[in-house]
């Protein structure tokens, strides 16, 4: 029998020792009392507990007063500062798509009138908002595109992300991971990247050479 997913909300009752069993049993791996590293590992220490989701850029931590959840927010591992809060999460089997969170899910009908699409980044970002493409940059996200023979399958969905110039670039919902929500400074919109240019790999490539030396 396929192992399910389980909720964890503010305010739930839990096990320290009971939920790392189950985290454990569910495929992810505890590494003491160290910081996640990378998705799939979890640590707890006196009444925290971090877990790093595979869907998630940051890692997760639930903080806890005996077996109550006071907090569940996410985290930076390398400062341990709070970069938001939570109310849920929902965690799923490592290397399993969330599609049991009816809360984490945002149903969307196409024009065919079938399909629904999970919420996962997606969860904050609506049509016309702003997304980051790991290898293309700065884009505007569209929606999504459903070539599913079956409106319960999710495989052939696309999400469409707009780039300058009305250059469309089709993400595969099963790279996901690779788009992520733009963060700017407040009162400034970007221009989107041009699709294909070598700019934004300037860019990154820049960024991540500052990133090193610090």
């Amino acid at each position: 029998m396929e192992k399910q997913g389980f909720t964890l909300t503010v305010k739930d009752k839990i096990n320290p020792t009971a939920l790392s069993k189950d985290l454990v049993d569910i495929g992810y791996e505890k590494v003491g009392i160290s910081t996640p590293a990378t998705g799939g590992q979890f640590s707890i220490r006196g009444g925290l507990l971090d877990l790093w989701l595979e869907r998630y850029k940051s890692p997760v931590r639930i903080d806890m007063i005996g077996d109550l959840i006071e907090n569940i927010y996410l985290f930076n591992p390398i400062t341990q500062s709070k970069t938001k809060n939570l109310k849920e999460i929902y965690i799923v089997p490592l290397g399993v798509t969330p599609k049991l969170a009816p809360k984490w899910t945002k149903k969307v009908q196409f024009p065919a009138g079938r399909g629904s699409y999970e919420r996962l980044f997606l969860s904050e970002i609506a049509a016309g908002g702003l997304v980051v493409h790991i290898d293309h940059g700065i884009g505007k996200f569209l929606g999504i595109k459903d070539d599913s023979f079956h409106a319960k399958e999710s495989k052939n969905q696309t999400l469409i992300v707009e780039y300058a110039k009305g250059s469309k670039l089709f993400v595969p919902i099963n790279q996901i991971e690779r788009l992520t929500k733009y963060i700017g400074a407040p009162g400034h919109k970007p221009r989107l990247n041009s699709l294909g240019s070598a700019s934004w790999l300037r860019l990154k490539a820049k960024v991540t050479e500052s990133v090193v030396k610090v």
